[in-house]
């Protein structure tokens, strides 16, 4: 009987015991940023156009104009101790105080999930999917910085999916895979922007030694165009829709890679190969050799680095491969002593891309693209932060105008101020070190793969890489 009773207490026990861990194991974090800044182009690429009211009367495109951001979001995380699974909607949207109509908002739903598979094999997937106005006018983060960008403003629907696989098959030897997905569609049949699908996989294989590292990978990429094409008349007004037959190829790539810590702070990066692109009826081909290579410095207080490139990109914005040879040179700072919580964020960058044309697979001039960005910021909490920055935004056309998409010139200054909040309070998040890691060659690989929370930029984790 006294035995009975000791079981009929522990279930009970359990059932009210095991509800608040499996509780336990969920976090709910808020964020939400406001802004206020100015800029003297709101929607770059517009033209003037005939006033619908009186055919005699021209509106022009408004000048310098002041606007409003706002981002809230919410974020549902789920950690048991091997599989964490990110859950998180947010909101974008940015206010003109006079040019209304180039207004622009977005809805962005996203799941990540990042699992141990084994002591030595990592795997994650990701979905995001978005919808909204989507003007021209945005603040360039340094993913994107130099990448061409499509005129004027497009109702737009977006989904897009990645998976990412390690394998550590032993200390010494990586085997990574990674496929992403991803779809950019105009709601809007007088929009001048084309549906497009790209795709790409990749196979990597890794030797490190303990400050050296050599690898190759195979790559392959695959772009489709397809929708409707507007005919714009004299005042740029779409007059009527043709269908455009859809466009697809691949871009092939197989690159050697080399990195090398010389010493504690000092590492160099170079890969280099061929790539080879080539429309879906294997008519005609182009190929180049391509490469890469960068130079970095880490510190306590901050890092540095000089990144060059000469590659083939997809643009699913533009439904182009462009030829571009990029140079930038970014880096973060810490002010002060630690306790002043206070950093700067500094970018200048410089790219020259050549459309690589989809039916004739030939090369031709395309555009000169530029960034300058500066910024300071300061978490005077845990919970928040704020940040003062400046922008200049360069992208001048250097050939002909793009078939089926309206890529425009233009210089761009903008001035922002935002104060962003988190709860609970910002923190690290520290990923377990994978069996046999001895190198820093390595350290990096899933920092950019599971940080689900948005708007935290890379240079909110640079306590946790330099406690590294």
């Amino acid at each position: 009987m006294p035995k009975a009773v000791a079981i009929t207490v522990l279930v009970l026990v359990l059932g009210l015991v095991a509800p608040r861990i499996a509780l336990a194991q969920f976090v709910v974090e808020a964020n939400a940023t406001v802004s206020s800044g100015y800029t003297n182009l709101p929607n770059p690429g517009t033209v003037a156009q005939v006033d619908p009211n009186d055919p005699n009367h021209i509106i022009a495109p408004t000048g310098a104009d002041a606007f409003f951001e706002i981002s809230p979001g919410v974020i549902l995380l789920y950690n048991n101790g091997r599989v964490r699974h990110a859950l998180s909607y947010n909101f974008f949207a940015t206010l003109y105080a006079q040019e209304t109509g180039a207004t622009s908002y977005t809805n962005r739903l996203a799941w990540t999930m990042l699992t141990d598979l084994s002591p030595r094999v990592r795997f994650a997937v990701g979905l995001t999917g978005a919808q909204g106005r989507q003007g021209t006018f945005q603040m360039q983060r340094m993913a994107a910085a130099l990448m061409a960008q499509p005129a004027g403003e497009v109702l737009f629907a977006n989904a897009g999916g990645s998976e990412t696989l390690t394998w550590a098959l032993s200390p010494q030897w990586d085997l990574s895979q990674d496929l992403r997905v991803d779809t950019f569609i105009p709601l809007d049949p007088d929009q001048l922007a084309e549906q497009t699908l790209a795709a790409d996989a990749n196979l990597r294989v890794l030797r490190r030694w303990r400050r050296l590292g050599l690898g190759g990978r195979f790559g392959v990429a695959y772009l489709r165009r397809f929708g409707l094409d507007a005919q714009l008349d004299a005042a740029g007004q779409p007059v009527e829709n043709t269908e455009t037959p859809s466009a697809a190829q691949f871009l092939f790539s197989l690159l050697g890679e080399a990195r090398y810590d010389l010493n504690d702070r000092w590492s160099v990066r170079a890969e280099g190969g061929g790539q080879m692109a080539l429309p879906t009826a294997f008519d005609e081909f182009v190929m180049t050799g391509t490469g890469a290579g960068e130079v970095a410095y880490r510190h306590q207080r901050g890092r540095i680095a000089l990144r060059a490139g000469h590659t083939l990109t997809p643009n699913v914005l533009l439904g182009e491969v462009f030829l571009a040879e990029t140079l930038t040179l970014g880096g973060l700072l810490q002010l002060g002593p630690p306790r002043w919580r206070l950093r700067t964020e500094a970018m200048i960058g410089y790219g020259y891309q050549r459309a690589f044309e989809l039916e004739a697979g030939s090369m031709r001039e395309r555009l000169h693209t530029g960034l300058a960005d500066v910024g300071v910021v300061w978490r005077f909490s845990p919970k928040w932060e704020i940040t003062a920055r400046y922008q200049l935004n360069m992208q001048e056309p250097a050939g002909e105008a793009l078939a089926g998409a309206q890529v425009p010139g233009y210089t761009r200054h903008v001035g922002l101020l935002s104060l962003r909040f988190n709860y609970p309070a910002a923190r690290n998040r520290r990923r377990t070190p994978r069996r046999g890691s001895t190198t820093r060659v390595d350290r990096e690989q899933w920092d950019a793969v599971f940080d689900p929370t948005p708007g935290r930029q890379a240079g909110g984790q640079q306590q946790e890489s330099s406690n590294r």
